[in-house]
């Protein structure tokens, strides 16, 4: 638990040391100030710099980010705030985010609508609190599902496909045994160890340190996936750790 703990520190250091993760989370944030415009388009603005920087492809459905817009644009930020703030607390007495999770938002070319929004809804949510709501993407999963493996004296259970409801649970559980106790510090260890084990690196290094990295490398992958394994197989290959220290600390 204390090893996960101070994991989790470290990758706060590391995201907000100068990196593009952490210049775009406060320019998000800036957009969460701003006030004096109408509601509808302030709440469709920011979901739209949430979409683009965050990539959680809302913007390749047809009317999905004003759907979002328009279904919570009668409810102050305070009180949204606080409605997400208690579903954490007692999901089932906060039913109205239960239902915002799994209404389908946006639509296919024929007008058919096909899929939720939990993790570009959960991001708005975690600017709105403050950082105090958890992230739910892929990115989270693939790094809770490999701690589960990987610690199994936590007793971590199984993400479940489609289950809303327990993934937040399970998320907070997480939050509370390894002792972390703040959804912004255990997101960006999440999104970290994700990165990491992905081999996507361009938000986390800043651009001399990144180039300089792949510059190394002989790619022998055409596409972009591919060339991610291969950045990740040649830090493990040859990147000890004082080198990675390196990397990331200037």
């Amino acid at each position: 638990m204390d090893k996960i703990k101070e994991y989790a520190k470290l990758a706060q250091e590391i995201l907000g040391n100068n990196t593009a993760y952490a210049h775009d989370k406060k320019m998000i944030s800036d957009i969460f100030k701003v006030s004096d415009i109408d509601n509808f388009e302030k709440i469709k603005l920011r979901l739209t710099i949430i979409d683009s920087y965050y990539s959680t492809q809302m913007s390749k459905r047809l009317f999905g980010i004003e759907e979002i817009a328009k279904e919570i644009e009668t409810i102050n930020d305070k009180d949204l705030s606080e409605m997400f703030l208690n579903f954490l607390k007692n999901p089932d007495k906060e039913e109205y985010i239960l239902k915002l999770f799994n209404l389908k938002f946006g639509c296919n070319k024929v007008g058919k609508k096909i899929k939720t929004a939990p993790s570009l809804i959960s991001k708005y949510a975690y600017f709105l609190t403050n950082f105090k709501f958890p992230i739910y993407d892929s990115l989270a999963k693939i790094s809770y599902d490999m701690l589960q493996k990987k610690y199994s004296d936590m007793k971590l259970e199984k993400l479940e496909n489609n289950d809303i409801k327990g993934y937040f649970n399970k998320i907070k559980n997480l939050n509370e045994i390894t002792g972390i106790n703040d959804y912004d510090v255990l997101d960006n260890f999440l999104w970290l160890y994700g990165k990491l084990t992905q081999g996507s690196f361009s938000l986390i290094l800043k651009k001399e340190n990144y180039l300089e990295l792949v510059n190394s490398i002989t790619f022998k992958s055409r596409d972009s996936r591919g060339q991610d394994l291969e950045i990740s197989q040649y830090i493990k290959s040859n990147l000890n750790n004082k080198k990675l220290s390196e990397i990331f600390s200037h």
